[in-house]
């Protein structure tokens, strides 16, 4: 199981309908930035070289039920996408990007 922010951390593309590569690679729409699903590290794309993060989050499993607990430790890029007023930018623009993508 893996878990990270679902807003991208180079521009606030949403990563809950972005592609998985390799199992621990996921890749955002918007812009095609790759994230390593176990450390959440960037690893390709305009910010790679800077060594962007995406906040990381601890998924498992208890009783049947996954759980989440938030990972609070230093500081990752994604977390400039955390504040109400971004979130509702994110919402308004991948709206329709999550109606169009069909149904599995």
């Amino acid at each position: 199981l893996a878990c990270v922010d679902s807003i991208c951390y180079h521009a606030g593309g949403n990563l809950g309908v972005g592609d998985l590569e390799d199992d621990d690679v996921l890749i955002c729409p918007q812009h095609r930035f790759r994230v390593c699903l176990r450390t959440g590290d960037a690893i390709e794309g305009g910010d790679a070289h800077a060594r962007a993060r995406q906040r990381l989050h601890v998924a498992y499993e208890n009783e049947g039920s996954l759980r989440v607990r938030l990972g609070t430790n230093g500081d990752a890029a994604s977390d400039r996408f955390a504040s109400a007023d971004e979130n509702i930018w994110n919402y308004l623009m991948w709206r329709e990007i999550r109606v169009a993508r069909p149904v599995e």
